[in-house]
């Protein structure tokens, strides 16, 4: 994971600005099947986000232009502390204005079935399975903050998560949506609490589990489960949203909460290193020492002892991300080596059907894993310089008026994303599906039932 933690601090000023982007965008998009008084209030609505964006466009500039250094790296803590407590007071102003504009949207009764078939693909469930279609619901939200809640029907209980409504626009932080679920769900669909809880106890000693090991614990089972579904990327989306929040991290169970920059590091090594490198800024508040967090950290660990960890490449992310910056969807990588001319020589023969099979795994295309293309997109927004945010950022606000252009290139960048993810997952399907190919590829089975084995 690459730390830039300067040109990080500067993002968050861009992410702001992206978020009214995508509210903007999708106010558009809700006004062809409206009414023509529906229409009426969605240009309305999109006017006032509009008017928003450019007051804080505006602050933008006047911020920039009194910074203590041309040199980012070299910003005061005190201006570093203007800059997020902006981005901050922008995006609360951005929430508030999504939460009054809510309840008279014409929206569906549910988003995109992308992040549907997301969400439960990167939580071991089927979608060809009726009951774990039942398990999970998905809604849009009214709030900025991501939670979720359990239902009990007469026959199963049901996880309804509501979507923040800007988030639908974008695949970058769907691994919240794993996290949620990971609040009431073990990988494959069981109800964790009659799992973990007898385990937890044992492991503590506790008959009844005090309320601070129940929030460490919910915390800690649900990030390590998103972050095993879909690795790095989770600690950008997770990390992006305590930087915006002036109450910090969306992901808080309470007071008796770890803190996140604690949760984070519990993710593993990787994440540890690049933790310590982020704007501590983003942070609200200090760190402080866990009680039985070792002994809970155990418990999670032999919770998910068979959920093992999905693939992130180095070199197919660098891949990716040169694609998606292109504009180009991505689902394959060709990663093997060519073939020497002794190779190509035994092939023509086709005397050696050992170097045949060979040839055909080197030549197949390996699917990226969602992980891989969710890392990728974030690199794509985040891998710059400081100084070469700051040039975005003037770059961005220099304009009057919101152009059309700056609109589709954001929203071509979520779609180019989001088609990857379908498209990745199709191709890895494909390749198990067909008896021939799965065959010269050594690959098992294609199974259409979630599994506890990503």
């Amino acid at each position: 994971m690459s730390t830039r933690g300067a040109s990080l601090l500067v993002w968050t000023l861009i992410d702001v600005r992206e978020r009214h982007l995508r509210l903007i965008r999708l106010l558009r998009e809700l006004r062809g099947p409206a009414s023509p008084a529906g229409r009426e209030f969605l240009r309305a609505a999109g006017t006032l986000v509009e008017r928003d964006l450019r007051q804080f466009e505006e602050q933008l500039s006047r911020v920039l232009s009194g910074a203590d250094s041309e040199d980012p790296d070299a910003w005061s803590s005190q201006f570093r502390g203007t800059v997020v407590n902006l981005a901050r007071q922008r995006f609360a102003k951005l929430a508030l204005t999504q939460q009054e504009l809510y309840p008279y949207l014409p929206l569906d009764r549910r988003p995109s079935a992308d992040i549907w078939y997301f969400t439960a693909r990167r939580f071991a469930m089927s979608a060809n399975l009726e009951s774990h279609r039942k398990r999970i619901a998905i809604s849009f939200g009214r709030f900025s903050e991501w939670t979720s809640r359990v239902f009990q029907s007469e026959t199963q209980a049901v996880t309804m998560i509501p979507i923040p409504l800007i988030e639908t626009a974008t695949p970058l932080r769907w691994p919240l949506l794993v996290h949620e679920l990971a609040h009431w769900l073990l990988p494959g669909g069981a109800s964790l609490a009659e799992v973990a809880r007898p385990k937890l106890e044992g492991a503590l000693g506790e008959h009844h589990l005090s309320t601070r090991s129940e929030a460490t614990f919910a915390e800690l089972f649900a990030d390590q489960v998103a972050y095993r579904s879909c690795g790095p990327a989770y600690a950008y989306a997770l990390a992006s949203e305590a930087a915006v929040s002036i109450g910090g991290a969306h992901h808080a169970t309470g007071a008796l909460a770890p803190d996140l920059v604690t949760r984070l590091k519990a993710l593993g090594p990787k994440v540890e290193t690049w933790v310590s490198e982020l704007p501590s800024e983003w942070f609200i508040g200090v760190t402080e020492k866990v009680p039985r967090l070792a002994e809970i950290s155990a418990v999670v660990s032999e919770l998910l002892e068979r959920f093992r960890p999905s693939a992130v490449r180095d070199e197919v992310v660098k891949i990716a991300t040169t694609a998606l910056r292109a504009g180009q969807s991505i689902s394959a990588v060709r990663t093997a080596a060519p073939l020497n001319e002794e190779d190509y020589r035994s092939l023509v023969s086709g005397a050696d059907e050992l170097k045949q099979a060979e040839f055909f795994r080197r030549a197949a295309e390996e699917p990226c894993t969602d992980a891989e293309i969710l890392l990728a997109a974030w690199m794509c927004e985040t891998d710059f310089t400081a100084t070469e945010q700051v040039k975005r950022v003037r770059t961005a606000v220099a304009h009057e008026g919101l152009s059309l252009e700056t609109l589709n290139n954001l929203a071509r960048f979520d779609v180019t994303v989001s088609r990857s993810l379908q498209a990745a997952y199709v191709h890895s399907m494909l390749r198990r599906w067909d008896p021939k190919i799965r065959d010269n590829l050594g690959l098992a089975p294609w199974r259409p039932v979630g599994s506890a084995v990503i």
